[in-house]
């Protein structure tokens, strides 16, 4: 028998994979917790197809043997018991070292493939620890290497696998390339609970391997579950840490950075998930139909206006007026499948549909903050302490306070008392008045004389009411001043008010500084272009809060505090802005 026939070929464990990777996956796609005793945390085993060393013909005929029906079973069913067993026969008669590593190689995989990671490393780590060594590590050190990492990486010590992998001279010995070495890497930072890095390599993996592997269904798996549960600015630090390329765009999607492009593969435009499906719930019927036409109407040319987002599809349900309604018509929009909701209105409306979808989706709210629901307006607070600030900034020393009897003008004067402190709490000067108030000479007449020069006016109601408020200012020679240098102070919350509002109206409004729920910006110019096409004229601050709810609904990604706005129109018809 020549050399070139006694030097049999070994198993090539790429196709000893095959029979066994789409039975592990299903184990470790519904259990991945079980890392110790399942595989398979990296489904394909890479860069085993190697020659055995072995010379059979040198061999003694029972050791001859034995190797020849070991090799036969790896072929016939590598996870059989028979292939440790044949393996101990082998060992027990003192083989040569190659043939003995190779025993113990088919020991040490044959442990991977059942999930037995930690023999499986130790076994790994015997043969290569067989005296005496080859003078240059070969092929089967090469192999054992590997399956040495893999193992500790899936079920060993994750630390110890980490540190190994960050070694050069390990690496090198193993013949890992970047791509696979990135997969050994990510299943031990998950296991080490480095979630953050560690979804970075599945990236870096999944970019190294054929979309139809069995290594890209894993990674593709992992990657949406890490996505899914990280911050978001977790997953942009990590974006930004990679050089530009595939991994960095899927973290970028994912992270809520940016839109896979049309050119990028199809792996990526999967990390920016499935196109949202946003149900629309506003109240159609009952009490509060009328305060929603506005926000329909906004509502209707958002939709198109983001038609050509990532956008599913809208649904829309009546809310009703009521929170058994509200609630109702929520569980329909998610059954119907929607991703995300936008409404209803109503502060204990928002609380019933969150307490009743809001563990199954997003709520946001064209509005402030509720419970869970997002809200996309500052809240009355936070505004009204910008407006104080403003005043305080601008030496006013008095304040004079009118505010409406009602729950919000109740909650305005407390934020405005929590705002100017304790010490200055007992200089303000209150006035209320009923919400249906249309004459203010005789609320403000008696007050004038507490109104001087460099003083501020706060009204915190709506923008109609406060225009009675400075008409009656002005007759009473106490124009609104910006600085308050010429005359009084004027601020105001100025609900529904809009920038074509304050520009038409400036010959009264003019001076008068408005902290608004909602404020138009180069981000909003389409939509307002657009709604003043369909409804004949420009979004106030309402209509402005349901485009940016419709935003946030379609980006999750966006996180922060909405910014306060603080506006002023002057004599010349420009508006200034002021951000707290």
């Amino acid at each position: 028998m020549t050399e070139a026939r006694s030097r049999v070929r070994s198993v090539s464990l790429p196709v000893l994979f095959r029979k066994l990777r789409w039975a592990a996956l299903a184990v470790v796609l519904t259990a991945p917790g079980c890392r110790r005793n399942s595989p398979s945390s990296i489904p394909t085993f890479l860069g085993d197809d190697r020659r055995s060393e072995v010379d059979t013909a040198a061999l003694e005929p029972a050791l001859a043997d034995a190797w020849t029906r070991l090799q036969a079973a790896w072929e016939d069913a590598p996870e059989s018991e028979s292939i440790p067993a044949i393996a101990d026969e082998i060992l027990e008669q003192n083989p040569p070292p190659e043939l003995a590593r190779e025993a113990l190689h088919a020991k040490s995989a044959h442990a991977y493939l059942l999930g037995q990671d930690v023999d499986a490393a130790a076994l790994a780590l015997r043969g290569l620890s067989w005296e005496p060594k080859a003078d240059k590590p070969g092929d089967l050190e090469r192999s054992l290497t590997q399956l040495r990492l893999r193992a500790l990486a899936r079920g060993g010590d994750p630390q110890v696998a980490l540190q190994e992998l960050d070694d050069p001279r390990r690496v090198a010995q193993a013949g890992l390339e970047p791509g696979p070495l990135a997969g050994i890497r990510a299943v031990a930072l998950e296991r080490d609970a480095a979630f953050g890095p560690a979804l970075t390599a599945y990236t870096r993996w999944r970019a190294s391997v054929p979309d139809d592997s069995a290594a890209a269904l894993y990674a593709d798996t992992r990657i949406l579950a890490l996505g899914r549960t990280l911050p978001k600015v977790a997953i942009q630090e990590e974006a930004a840490g990679l050089d530009p390329g595939p991994a960095r765009r899927c973290l970028e999607a994912l992270g809520g950075v940016s839109l896979p492009g049309h050119d990028d593969p199809r792996w990526v435009k999967a990390c920016a998930g499935p196109p949202a499906r946003v149900g629309v719930l506003l109240p159609r019927s009952g009490p509060l139909s009328a305060f929603a036409d506005a926000q329909l109407a906004a509502a209707s040319v958002s939709a198109v206006s983001l038609s050509e987002a990532s956008v599913g599809g809208f649904l829309w349900r009546d809310a009703g007026s009521s929170k058994s309604s509200a609630a109702s018509a929520a569980r329909v929009l998610v059954d119907e499948g929607a991703t995300v909701i936008v409404g209803p209105i109503g502060a204990s409306n928002v609380r019933a549909v969150h307490n009743a979808v809001g563990d199954r989706v997003p709520v946001v709210v064209p509005g402030e903050s509720v419970s869970g629901a997002v809200g996309v307006a500052p809240t009355l607070e936070a505004r009204i302490d910008g407006l104080v600030r403003l005043a305080r900034d601008r030496g006013a020393r008095q304040i004079m306070v009118l505010t409406p009897d009602n729950g919000y003008g109740r909650r305005a004067l407390k934020a405005i008392e929590a705002s100017v402190g304790k010490k200055a709490k007992a200089d303000l000067v209150v006035q209320t008045y009923p919400v249906n108030t249309t004459s203010f000479q005789p609320l403000i007449t008696p007050l004038l004389g507490g109104l001087r020069a460099g003083g501020a006016v706060i009204v915190p109601d709506h923008v109609t009411r406060l225009e009675s408020v400075v008409r009656q200012l002005i007759r009473l020679d106490r124009a609104p001043s910006a600085d308050g240098s010429q005359g009084v102070m004027v601020l105001s919350t100025a609900e529904g008010a809009s920038q074509t509002g304050l520009i038409d109206d400036r010959k009264v409004l003019s001076e008068v500084w408005i902290a608004p729920a909602a404020w138009a910006s180069d981000g909003t110019a389409e939509f307002e272009q657009a709604f003043l096409d369909a409804e004949g004229h420009p979004p106030g601050d309402q209509e402005l809060l349901v485009f940016r709810a419709f935003e946030r609904a379609l980006a999750p990604s966006a996180e922060g505090l909405p910014t306060v706005t603080l506006a002023h129109v002057g004599p010349d018809g420009v508006i200034r802005t002021a951000t707290q």
